[in-house]
């Protein structure tokens, strides 16, 4: 302590705080154990608040070396806010004990009289009790704020202006149960305001299952390579031709561009049309108006083409032989999940292989068909490579104002209310083997049901409705033009009826009362303007074939139709989207962005990297993720969501904080296998200040009032404050 008091008096220490010399030199010799109140076992006061307390608080300058000089010679570690000169440090125990009694409101003791060239008479000094942090090392900001308010009493908007302007967040006072009614009450105090934050302030709990040797649930045994189906197999013989026609008659411009020049010689023969007569024909769908080597040649491109688009997405199948489960789908289309009686369980249907095979793992552990194996984890093969002590990680938030009901996503995690899960291996770094807390996996699947389903919030509510009234038109206009092609099935219909002597109704053909004409067929021949209708004769039991012709002025009108509703309904597929929502998704704490759960969830995993002495965290990057879940949002997700929000909360902690790519070891035996991902350094300082608590709304942290401008003596109402 000596040294501190040297490097002050030999002006290490600037003057640049307002305050006078004498007065500081008094102060830094009363820290010391020197002069006048060398004796009196406590820190001296130095600050006056409206009250009339005082509060143990310290000038600017003492803050460039008290901390680190202090605590490497055993002595008290203070930070001093550079605005109002107050503690932003916890106060070691010795420090409480000299101060004297301890209250709710914090530490009293004696204020000595004309201290330091503060006013005389009676009153208190109060000490700023520790921070209160939970077991998962977050603290509240607003309590802490509020335990270091220097006014008494008031109202309760001046009481919320002041924590809003001591870096609370909004959030933080929306969700805190009970904490909205007492600010709008007309007057409370300090201590009311202390003991409600105390009792109710927002406490996250965590869940977390460990792997064991293991990986997969015992029961299912879906192969690990999917069957990819041939596109007869997924669709039938008549795919190829319906694919085949609407490339010819529906995409003409774009099926002879992807020809390119016609040639005038194939395998089939000698071509004589030219292009624009083949453009023509195929607009109007005169396709008997040109040669048969021509038709030949343009229909085996066209079911060419057909199979290539087919072969760019195939159908996958996985079947499992031991409980009969099936999974056929692809990632354009989505995945049909059926059970051993080939009822779809699917809910939800999922867009990737691996989600499905997670729904359909999740549906069978239901019944009792399989259970878990490798301890109590549930998704560890869906990770990179290598790494181990493997775990998941669920943040939960048991309790919040406005909470109806507890949140469930089925099909992932059966705990209730999980803000954000991360699911993470241990690796090691590549350039100096240290030990990083590898984040394979960090999502909030509340949060993602939100942006996707909306929340119930008057803003969402608001939204849908607005996308409801700017689709309505669009959806009256679609209604008009499948009219339309209701009419011309049906005028079709009655053609055929009276050709084969049967009748009509509606858009059916019925010939003794069985039906002689399905849909498809139906479309089919409507589109290309002509085709043969199969029809089975009950009386004779044979099949009869019939060709039809269809009048251009229907045909015409089908053709319009369709191209109208068709243009509409591709136009307006954003819009689609957004009237499915429901705007019933409850609002809770961290789940309204991306953002904010990336924020609590990556402060979560910085204080679980300090509690194990990690000096890294690292994390999977978007592409990984999209290969794995087919989800092109998780690619800006991981790849520019979860950085920005890691370097504010990294830079806030320490501003020199390493943050950025780097090479982590993907295999513990190939040293050459490495990876860049998106890692933080934790530094020494980093690591010291998340051990004094992190706290939960606010990104970072450094000190009780990091963002206390709002505190400063000189900006305080001195106006309708009531004591």
């Amino acid at each position: 302590m000596v040294d501190l008091y040297r490097g002050y008096s030999e002006g290490l220490l600037a003057d640049d705080a307002g305050f006078d010399r004498p007065n500081t030199d008094a102060l830094m010799r009363s820290l010391l154990g020197q002069g006048e109140y060398a004796d009196s076992g406590m820190i001296l006061p130095f600050a006056k608040t409206p009250s009339g307390e005082t509060l143990l608080s310290f000038p600017a300058p003492i803050q460039a070396v008290a901390r680190t000089s202090a605590r490497a010679m055993g002595g008290i570690p203070l930070d001093i806010d550079p605005y109002t000169g107050l503690p932003s440090e916890d106060v070691l125990a010795d420090a409480a004990e000299a101060a004297g009694m301890f209250t709710g409101a914090g530490l009293l003791a004696p204020k000595p009289s004309g201290a330091l060239g503060m006013s005389g008479g009676g009153g208190t000094t109060r000490v700023i009790p520790p921070r209160d942090v939970d077991e998962l090392g977050f603290y509240s900001q607003a309590l802490e704020a509020a335990k270091n308010l220097p006014q008494a009493k008031g109202t309760g908007q001046q009481f919320e202006k002041m924590l809003l302007g001591a870096g609370v967040k909004p959030d933080e006072i929306a969700f805190t149960p009970e904490l909205r009614g007492l600010l709008d009450q007309p007057q409370i105090t300090r201590e009311e305001l202390v003991s409600l934050l105390q009792e109710n302030r927002i406490r996250p709990q965590e869940t977390v299952f460990y792997g064991g040797d293991e990986d997969m649930a015992e029961g299912m045994n879906f192969p690990a390579e999917a069957e990819v189906l041939d596109v007869y197999q997924a669709y039938g013989s008549q795919y190829v031709d319906e694919v085949a026609d609407d490339l010819m008659f529906s995409e003409t411009e774009y099926f002879l561009d992807a020809i390119g020049d016609i040639p005038k010689r194939t395998q089939y023969g000698d071509i004589p049309d030219t292009r624009e007569k083949i453009e023509k024909a195929l607009l109007f769908a005169n396709v008997d108006e040109l040669d048969t080597n021509t038709e030949i040649f343009l229909r085996q491109k066209a079911e060419e083409m057909a199979i290539d688009r087919y072969n760019y997405d195939p159908v996958l199948r996985l079947q499992d032989p031991d409980t009969g489960y099936e999974i056929v789908g692809s990632d354009d289309t989505g995945y049909i999940i059926r059970d051993e009686g080939g009822q779809s369980i699917t809910d939800d249907v999922p867009f990737s292989l691996s989600e499905a095979r997670i729904q359909a793992e999740t549906h069978a552990m239901d019944r009792g068909l399989v259970g878990y194996g490798g301890g109590e984890t549930r998704f560890s093969e869906y990770t990179e490579s290598g790494g181990d002590n493997y775990r998941e990680m669920l943040l939960q938030v048991p309790e919040y104002q406005g909470m109806r009901d507890e949140f469930y996503e089925t099909g992932h995690f059966d705990e209730p209310n999980i803000v954000v899960h991360a699911r993470t291996k241990d690796r090691k770094m590549a350039k100096d083997a240290g030990d990083t807390l590898y984040v394979e996996e960090m999502q909030s699947d509340w949060g993602q049901r939100g942006r996707r389903m909306g929340f119930d919030t008057p803003k969402d509510k608001e939204k849908l409705q607005s996308n409801i009234e700017k689709f309505k038109p669009i959806q009256e206009e679609m209604d008009k033009q499948l009219g339309l092609k209701k009419e011309a099935r049906a005028e079709f219909a009655k053609l055929v009826a009276d050709q084969i002597g049967g009748v009509s109704s509606g858009g059916a053909v019925k010939l003794h009362d069985k039906a002689v004409l399905n849909a498809y067929n139906t479309d089919e021949i409507l589109a290309s303007g002509a085709g043969n209708i199969d029809l089975y004769d009950p009386l004779s039991g044979q099949y009869r074939n019939f060709g039809v012709t269809v009048p251009k002025e229907i045909k015409d009108k089908w053709k319009s139709a369709t191209n109208e509703f068709n243009k509409l309904d591709a136009e307006s597929k954003p819009l689609q989207k957004l009237v499915r929502k429901t705007a019933d998704i409850p609002v809770a704490p961290f789940v309204g962005s991306s953002e904010k759960f990336a924020e609590v969830g990556i402060k979560r995993l910085l204080s679980q990297a300090v509690k194990e002495g990690k000096k890294y965290v690292s994390f999977s990057s978007g592409d990984v993720q999209y290969d794995r879940w087919n989800e092109e949002g998780l690619v800006p997700f991981y790849d520019e969501i979860i950085p920005k929000v890691a370097k504010k909360v990294a830079k806030r902690f320490d501003p020199d904080a390493q943050v950025g790519d780097m090479q982590v070891r993907m295999s513990k035996k190939d040293m050459s296998d490495k990876a860049d991902r998106f890692t933080i350094e934790i530094t020494p300082k980093m690591r010291e200040s998340i051990q004094e608590g992190v706290p939960l709304f606010v990104s970072g942290g450094q000190g009780l009032l990091a963002a206390g401008q709002g505190m400063r003596q000189d900006q305080q109402q001195s106006s309708g404050i009531m004591f």
